[in-house]
């Protein structure tokens, strides 16, 4: 079994977390920190979920930061993973774009619950963020994200995201979202004058209709709102997850 916990200062490195299912429970079975984000177990989530901390261990994202996390789930494990703290893009000051990659392996009957604290994107950052999510027949994924449009009083950053998720070998949810152009990120069609972009998705099953909820071709739900400055977007979001509790 691998070692639970490796630290690595490798150039490039990958944060890792891996679950298995033995005996009854899910185990962790490898943890490991690679700047900026150092993955900590914590106490079973309830319904015997385990869990992880995703701690800053370093100043991010920077120009030219490659920042990658991979988490693997097998079959019939359970994790429920939580952030410490918001994620600021900072100011690249002509430097290259930071990258940041996320990898998620969900085996048969595997289940992820990662409700990701806010992207700040501050002005003059730059950040290409790349997210795969790959599910096996009878897995599913309750995920948030939620981009923060600048720091108050100022214009907020360029982020190109892509995001891409596959159940039982088919696409399921394709999307792509660019706020470089500030011209067609505050036309009313699509961002207006919002500063908050919030989204929650479930992949591997139906949830229940909400406002502002979609339901995809395949098994999953999408939800999004937009939050003007200063607006609390936690309510909104907590009714969804309190709808969709049951079928995550």
């Amino acid at each position: 079994m691998p070692t639970p916990t490796e630290e690595s200062a490798a150039p490039h490195a990958t944060t890792l977390v891996h679950a298995e299912r033995h005996g009854g429970r899910t185990v962790l079975t490898m943890l490991r920190a690679a700047a900026p984000w150092a993955p900590r177990p914590l106490r079973d989530a309830p319904g015997g979920a385990a869990c992880v901390a995703l701690v800053q261990t370093a100043a991010t994202l920077l120009a030219g930061d490659d920042a990658r996390i991979e988490l693997v789930l097998g079959e019939r494990a359970a994790l429920d993973v939580l952030e410490t703290g918001a994620t600021v893009a900072h100011h690249v000051r002509g430097g290259a774009p930071a990258r940041l990659s996320v990898a998620v392996t969900l085996a048969a009957g595997a289940r992820l619950r990662w409700l990701a604290r806010p992207l700040v994107l501050a002005h003059g950052s730059a950040v290409e963020r790349d997210t795969r999510v790959v599910l096996a027949a009878g897995a599913q994924a309750l995920l948030r994200e939620t981009v923060v449009l600048g720091r108050s009083d100022e214009a907020p950053g360029a982020l190109r995201s892509r995001f891409r998720a596959t159940h039982d070998g088919r696409p399921l949810l394709h999307e792509q979202l660019d706020t470089a152009d500030l011209a067609t990120l505050r036309s009313p069609v699509v961002a207006g004058d919002a500063a908050v972009l919030d989204a929650i998705v479930l992949l591997g099953a139906r949830g229940a209709d909400v406002p502002g909820s979609t339901q995809l071709a395949g098994p999953g739900t999408s939800w999004r709102a937009l939050h003007p400055r200063g607006a609390d977007p936690e309510p909104a979001a907590a009714r969804v997850l309190s709808a969709w509790s049951s079928d995550a």
